[in-house]
């Protein structure tokens, strides 16, 4: 089969450059087709419509912002090929929600390969915001995206630095939240916004925010790096998942059940197929994690189903077949290993093609 990784090669710190020499050579790498591209930020439009033609799978290594901006490019297409994801970000809930964070943190390349040739295809919404915007599994309103703005801005003052780790960068989300909290209570900021809904049936609803609110509208059940926010959440239903969380406190709430007891019952959604959200004051937008600018008033955003596309998922008896690889390989087991166990400096250049056929 014929494979298209495309891989961001400053994510996981760099991880993403090691990872390519691991997959070209040849490491755990079963019967596939395999051709690595690095992401150029510059022309990644024009790489992911010229080399996706001929694939029969793409696999995005990176983020959610990596795995956002692709799936975007993709379903320009009329017949997009399946798409996995090789998780490499900081936050990585798309990928959490989509089975592959579970394969990859269990057991590195060699279980992500033994995925890849069980998977099954599943198809996903992707949601559109007028004007070429889209996202695959969140958007944030308000706070939220606040947040997000203040960790983008850390990230663009350290750019010239090495690339930081995950764990770094989890140290910058929790900065850029304080940091908004501080400003948004100083300030006494005030955004506004009215909203109206429309549900699956056709009946509409309408209220008002305003004040520090955070307004998400999820196709996922994770969110914020982990942060359980649905159980069995259907990801092709034309239907959103709308959590309305009015202050600071209840946000802070929100994030704490979703990640600290995300077993039990999260605030009950309410659900949408049609969102349009009139900015009354100026606030802060965020797609799937990375922040998409400030929204002025008189701007109206109409969210709404754009299309679906093809989502290539690990099986569903994944990991039972896992076990009984192990048990049929002489107790092998599926560790993290040569990338993370022995890093190599990349040989690749930035926008550069190599293939491994093997």
């Amino acid at each position: 089969m014929d494979y298209l990784f495309l891989i961001n090669p400053v994510a996981g710190s760099g991880l993403g450059a090691r990872i390519a020499d691991e997959i070209e050579g040849g490491v755990q790498c079963p019967s596939f087709s395999i051709q690595t591209v690095f992401t150029d930020p510059k022309r990644i439009e024009n790489q992911v419509l010229s080399l996706t033609g001929s694939k029969k799978l793409i696999v995005i290594a990176g983020g959610d912002g990596t795995v956002s901006t692709v799936t975007r490019i993709l379903s320009k297409l009329v017949n997009p090929p399946p798409f996995a994801i090789l998780p490499l970000g900081t936050g990585n809930d798309i990928a959490r929600s989509l089975g592959w964070w579970d394969v990859w943190d269990t057991g590195g390349l060699p279980l992500f390969f033994t995925a890849l040739a069980n998977g099954r295809v599943e198809p996903i919404d992707v949601w559109s915001l007028g004007h070429g915007d889209t996202f695959l599994g969140y958007m944030g309103i308000g706070l939220d995206a606040s947040i997000v703005r203040s960790f983008y801005k850390m990230r663009r003052y350290f750019k010239n630095s090495a690339a930081p780790s995950i764990r770094q960068n989890k140290l910058f989300y929790l900065l850029a939240g304080i940091k908004s909290i501080i400003r948004n209570t100083v300030k006494g900021s005030i955004p506004e916004l009215d909203i109206s809904l429309t549900d699956h049936t056709g009946k509409k609803d309408s209220f008002t925010l305003k004040g520090n609110f955070s307004f998400i509208l999820s196709n996922i059940e994770y969110y914020a790096g982990g942060g359980r926010l649905s159980k069995g959440a259907d990801r092709s239903d034309g239907i959103l998942n709308i959590y309305k969380l009015d202050d600071m406190c209840e946000y802070i709430k929100f994030l704490a059940k979703g990640r600290f007891a995300p077993l039990s019952a999260q605030i009950r959604p309410i659900t949408a197929k049609l969102i349009n959200i009139a900015v009354k004051t100026p606030v802060q937008i965020q797609l799937d994690g990375e922040w998409a600018g400030e929204k002025r008033p008189g701007d109206v955003i109409s969210v709404e189903l754009a299309r679906v596309i093809a989502a290539f998922l690990p099986p569903k008896d994944f990991f039972a077949r896992a076990r009984l690889e192990k048990m049929y390989n002489n107790g092998h087991s599926f560790k993290k290993k040569s990338v993370s166990a022995y890093p190599r400096p990349a040989t690749i250049k930035r926008g550069k093609i190599r293939s491994t056929i093997k």
